[in-house]
């Protein structure tokens, strides 16, 4: 989302034809916190989706039909044959006639290994390509679609309340989608308690766990409920580091073992922190920065739900709205080996500035 902002993005649609209300939420509130660190605004237009036309269900899994076959097409609620198939679309028999022509999408399928349902999938980018915000959320028969999809490389992500994580590996190149099958394994989760300085629980938390090799195995955006217990269903069995924050505090980490004990989440407050490196000012060259602190580089949850320790620059600046207080050193790299060097002290609430040289 930085990237595009930087690129010029001005407008984000959201597609409420695909995806859970979860999935918008949590993407609305990624364009906002991207547009407020970049100081920059980006309006929200929601695409509201339009009627539905879909055939029914079938009995026994998928049906092909030859060139020339016949099937007959109903309004009644039946379970789909070979040869008679249901629609949702109660008034086809009155806006067609005979000699119409009726076209019907059919759509690869990617199943899960027994049926989930409301399970949430999106699609996250390789390489250097833009994100994709296209998503979709399984059927009661553990199927689903997503659209539009570019051709390349793309990891299909899957989440659902009381299992792991699934990722896999797909490839889109124009020919025809052969069927993915992603199981699903059940999980019990990690309970967190999460307050804030002052006492109180925040509205929600955002939770990202990480393993050994600073991977994300499982994030997430959650509401908290009485005194701010939180269930994360996503966390799999193991030993996990767990980023937690909020939209009032700064990060916090917790070592987690799953299954196991609830784990309290202290939330410290946050200050702002503004970086300039007026050597990249005018610079198109690429260059990341690195907050070190006492207890080891800032990490934060990015907007697409992944830990990171490394923050890309644009324009020789770069701006934090949640980091803890304390003494931070600032280092940032270019591509090319240029470096520079700077400390800053946050303060709970304040907004700090450094001046990297």
């Amino acid at each position: 989302m930085p990237e595009l902002i930087k690129a010029g993005l001005d407008v984000a649609r959201l597609n409420m034809s695909h995806g859970s209300k979860a999935t918008h939420e949590r993407t609305y509130a990624n364009v906002r916190r991207a547009g407020d660190e970049s100081g920059h605004s980006v309006g929200v237009l929601v695409d509201l989706q339009g009627p539905k036309i879909r055939l029914g269900t079938f009995g026994e899994g998928p049906v092909m039909w030859a060139t020339g076959e016949r099937v007959t097409v109903t309004v009644e609620d039946v379970v789909g044959t070979h040869d008679r198939v249901s629609t949702t679309y109660k008034n086809l028999a009155d806006d067609v006639k005979p000699g119409d022509k009726l076209s019907f999408q059919l759509d690869a399928k990617y199943l899960f290994g027994s049926p989930v349902a409301g399970a949430e999938i999106t699609l996250q980018a390789g390489g250097d390509r833009p994100p994709s915000f296209n998503s979709a959320t399984s059927d009661a028969r553990g199927a689903f679609r997503v659209l539009e999809v570019g051709d390349g490389a793309w990891k299909l992500r899957v989440t659902r309340e009381g299992y792991a994580t699934a990722e896999r590996e797909v490839r889109v190149d124009g020919s025809a989608a052969e069927d993915v099958e992603i199981r699903l394994d059940p999980t019990q989760g990690v309970t967190i308690d999460a307050l804030l300085a002052n006492g109180q629980p925040p509205d929600r938390i955002r939770v990202a766990a990480v393993d050994a090799a600073g991977e994300t195995v499982a994030t997430g955006t959650y509401p908290t409920g009485e005194n701010g217990r939180t269930k994360v269903s996503e966390v799999p069995p193991g030993s996990w580091l767990l980023l937690v924050e909020s939209d009032q505090s700064a990060p916090v980490t917790l070592q987690a073992a799953v299954p196991g004990p609830a784990l309290r989440a202290l939330l410290p407050p946050a200050g702002q922190v503004h970086i300039q490196v007026p050597a990249l000012a005018n610079d198109a060259a690429a260059a990341k920065v690195v907050l070190t602190g006492p207890g080891g580089p800032y990490r934060a949850i990015d907007w697409d739900g992944r830990v990171k320790s490394e923050w890309e620059l644009g324009d020789g600046a770069l701006s934090f709205s949640r980091v803890p207080a304390g003494v931070w050193q600032v280092v940032a790299r270019a591509a090319d080996g240029r470096s520079w060097t700077g400390t800053v002290t946050v303060t709970p609430g304040g907004a700090a500035e450094v001046v990297l040289k």
